[in-house]
Formats: structure tokens, sequence, C-alpha cells
């Protein structure tokens, strides 16, 4: 249960943290490319948080997921936050990461074993996120 609830507040310190420099990131810059990664511009790493938030919170319920959907369930969420102005980013991305945070915080999953590696993936994923965001907005 430790190793749980551990991770769980990694994550969402993460993701709290990550919302908190977000907020200082100028609409403008969010054009820029943010990585060495072609056409990716700072927009797409953004974006792709709330693809983590969505596979982590599918990851934490438990139910078995191949990977095709978790690509599809990726692309979703980075195609609904892709065209949002900060403004309305910004919520977005507070409310996915809160869906996450609620279900973490009261539910553990049966087999832990099974999910605690991948979420430890989407971790340094948003971890790296985090670092991209700072770095753009220095």
């Amino acid at each position: 249960m430790s190793e749980w609830i551990d991770l769980s507040n990694a994550w969402l310190s993460t993701r709290r943290e990550t919302l908190a420099v977000l907020e200082e990131v100028a609409e403008t810059k969010l054009s820029r490319t943010a990585t060495e990664r072609p056409g990716w511009t700072l927009r797409h790493s953004v974006t792709f948080l709330a693809a983590l938030d969505a596979e982590v919170l599918q990851l934490a319920i438990g139910e078995e997921i191949k990977d095709w959907d978790l690509r599809r369930l990726r692309g979703e969420a980075m195609f609904e936050a892709q065209y949002l102005r900060m403004r309305d980013l910004l919520p977005f991305l507070t409310d996915s990461a809160q869906r996450v945070e609620d279900y973490m915080s009261a539910n553990e999953p049966h087999d832990i074993s099974s999910v605690i590696v991948a979420i430890r993936g989407k971790l340094v994923d948003a971890q790296g996120i985090l670092e991209i965001i700072k770095e753009a907005n220095q």
C-alpha cells in the first residue's frame, strides 16, 4: 500500500508543479519548438499531459487494456486539448489532473504490481514535460 501512496503522491506533486509552472507561460510560447522531436512544439508537450492523465487513470482503474487502446486514448486526449487557447487549456489540464488525483487517492489497484511499473514510466514522462516547460519559459 505504501508503494501506491508514494507513487500517487509523486504523480500528484509533479502534475501540480507542472500546472503552476504552466500558468507562467505566455500563450505565444506554445507554438515554439521545445524539443528535438521534429514538428513537436511546446503545445504538443503540454497536451501530452492530458494523454498521460488519461493513461494513468486507465492503468490505475486496473482494467486490462491493450497497447492499441492506450494509443487511441492518448490520441483522443491530445486532440481534445490541442486547439484550446491557454485560458481554456489550463482548466482542461487541471480537470484531467483532478480526475486522476481523485481516483488515485480513493482507490488502490487489486494487483498493484501490474500497473506500478507502467505508471512510473508515465511519471518519468510527466517529469520530462515539466522540465521542457521550465526551459521554454526561461
